[in-house]
């Protein structure tokens, strides 16, 4: 999928932005631009304490000669204590 495709996709739910290098990838989604994730994600902070969630990233193949399809990555949030989060400073790979 290319960046404008991509870009177009989510756009249509959230506020997106793409910036893409030689190296990096870098994909901001706002999903506090969206109502509807606004809405869900107040219903599951409520419950976040005792949820797992496993997320994938994956890079979809639509014709055959995109296949198989890859995972880039995965992560699970099991039972998440939001009152010891602690802040990071994100290095910028793009420059």
């Amino acid at each position: 999928m290319t960046k404008i495709a991509l870009k177009k996709f989510l756009s249509k739910i959230y506020s997106i932005k793409i910036k893409m290098t030689k190296i990096a990838l870098n994909i901001d989604v706002d999903i506090g631009s969206s109502a509807v994730a606004r809405s869900v994600i107040g219903l599951v902070l409520g419950y976040v304490t005792s949820l797992i969630v496993d997320l994938a990233i994956l890079i979809e193949g639509k014709e055959e000669t995109e296949l198989p399809e890859y995972i880039l990555g995965t992560v699970r949030l099991n039972r998440i204590e939001l009152d010891s989060a602690v802040s990071f400073e994100v290095r910028d790979l793009t420059e």
